[in-house]
C-alpha cells in the first residue's frame, strides 16, 4: 500500500485506541486533532494538527471518531473543504449511515466502520462498510488499516446496527460481568489485586481455550457444569433470575439505540 497521511479527528477512547495500535512507519505522517487538548498528550508518533481544517488539508485518509451528536456541526464547518479535497472518510460514528455523509458531501468517500476497544492491544474485531461513492481500493486501504488492530470484516451497511450492539459494545458487557466477579471474589474475602487478577484470568483463559477447542459454547458449558456440583449450583440461580434473557433484552436495546441515533440525525 503506497504511503498516506493519515487524520485522526477526535482523540477519545476509540480515536486513541486505534491510533495506538497502528505503525506510524506505514504512513507518510499520523497527525491527530480532539476538541479538548489535554488528550493529546506528548507522543513522536503523532504530529498535533491546529484544527480540523488542518488536517481535512493535509491528509488522504481521515479516520473520524467524534461524538455523533457533534456531526453536524462538523459537517457544517468543514462541507466546503471536506467536498474540495474528498479525502477518504473512515467514520466510526455509532449510528451514522454513509447515506448521512453523502447527503452533505456530493462525491464523498466513505468507509463506516465499528471497531471496539480491544484495537488498543491488537485484539480489535471491526467491521466495515463502503458507502456509495468509495473507490475502488479505498475498502483496501481501510481493512489494511485497520488489520493493525486485530480482525477485520467486511460487511453490508444494513448489518451495522446489530454489529455496534454486539462487537461495538460487547467489551462493554465483558467488563461489566468481571466487575461482577471481582466483586464477588472481594465478597468472599480476596484481596483486590488477586481478585482483579482470578478475573482477568478466568474470562482470558475461557476465551482462550473455546477459540482452541472449537467447541459451541454449550459443550463447553456442560465440560465444566458437573450435575449437582458448584458450577450447576451457581447456573441456576443464574437460570432463574434470567441472566441469560437480561443479556439479550441489553443487546437488543444498544441496536435499538444505535438506530435511534441514525433516524434522529437523519430528521435534523
Amino acid at each position: 500500500m503506497e504511503k498516506v497521511t493519515l487524520g485522526i479527528i477526535g482523540f477519545g477512547n476509540m480515536g486513541e485506541a486505534i491510533g495506538r495500535a497502528l505503525n506510524p512507519s506505514d504512513f507518510k505522517k499520523i497527525l491527530v486533532y480532539d476538541l479538548d487538548p489535554k488528550k493529546l498528550k506528548k507522543d513522536r508518533r503523532f504530529t498535533k494538527a491546529k484544527n480540523s481544517g488542518d488536517i481535512i488539508n493535509r491528509s488522504e485518509v481521515i479516520l473520524l471518531a467524534i461524538k455523533p451528536q457533534n456531526l453536524s456541526d462538523f459537517l457544517k464547518e468543514n462541507k466546503a473543504a471536506l467536498s474540495f479535497r474528498k479525502p477518504l472518510i473512515v467514520s466510526i460514528l455509532a449510528g451514522i449511515s454513509t447515506s448521512i455523509f453523502e447527503k452533505y458531501l456530493k462525491g464523498g468517500r466513505i468507509i463506516r466502520a465499528m471497531p471496539n476497544l480491544p484495537a488498543l492491544v491488537g485484539e480489535g474485531f471491526t467491521f466495515l462498510s463502503a458507502g456509495r461513492d468509495a473507490r475502488r481500493g479505498d475498502l483496501e486501504i481501510v481493512k489494511r488499516i485497520f488489520s493493525k488492530t486485530g480482525e477485520v470484516v467486511v460487511t453490508e451497511e444494513k448489518n451495522m446496527d446489530r454489529v455496534t450492539s454486539i462487537t461495538g459494545s460487547g467489551p462493554g458487557y465483558v467488563f461489566y460481568f468481571m466487575d461482577a466477579l471481582y466483586r464477588s471474589a472481594l465478597n468472599l474475602g480476596f484481596p483486590k489485586l488477586q481478585a482483579r487478577r482470578i478475573a482477568i484470568r478466568v474470562f482470558l483463559g475461557s476465551a482462550k481455550l473455546a477459540e482452541a477447542s472449537g467447541k459451541d459454547f454449550a459443550s463447553l458449558l456442560k465440560g465444566v457444569a458437573s450435575p449437582k456440583g458448584t458450577t450447576e449450583a451457581a447456573l441456576k440461580i443464574f437460570e432463574s433470575q434470567r441472566v441469560g434473557y437480561a443479556i439479550e433484552k441489553g443487546v437488543k436495546g444498544a441496536k435499538r439505540r444505535s438506530e435511534e441515533i441514525s433516524r434522529g440525525f437523519k430528521e435534523r
